[in-house]
């Protein structure tokens, strides 16, 4: 809970460096994102510069602001793997319940795994648009 707390309040107050070391790459998602980003369009790279950063700019400007929050349910998947069930209540009244994977770095830290490269084509989209129309 402590790190799902520790990724909100890094998105909250736009810390790149806390996000960055809240969050880690399932590596089959990465690879299949990492694919996405190389086929995106010359411009969208060169702005953009990593997968990564793509997803840090996606989060800290893309995401609607979270009200508040709280974990439904924890599940213990092994030793250095849990799933939390949480729900965010966003500033514009959506209520949304997620299931998160955590796991356990080797110095003993959880971080949020980044499983889902399938965000990466709406996510090029919208930096695209944001690129042609000079947004």
């Amino acid at each position: 809970m402590a790190a799902l707390q520790t990724l909100n309040w890094a998105i909250a107050n736009r810390d790149t460096n806390a996000l960055g070391n809240a969050l880690v790459w399932d590596a089959s998602a990465r690879a299949r994102a990492e694919a996405i980003f190389a086929a995106a369009p010359d411009a969208v790279r060169q702005k953009c510069g990593t997968i990564d950063d793509v997803i840090y700019d996606w989060w800290l400007n893309n995401s609607t602001p979270v009200a508040a929050g709280r974990v439904l349910s924890q599940i213990e998947e092994g030793p250095n793997e849990a799933t939390l069930l949480e729900q965010h209540v966003y500033t514009d009244g959506r209520v949304r319940e997620n299931t998160v994977q955590f796991q356990r770095d080797q110095n003993g830290s959880w971080q949020q795994v980044i499983t889902l490269p399938e965000l990466m084509p709406k996510v090029l989209n919208d930096k695209s648009t944001a690129i042609e129309t000079g947004k």
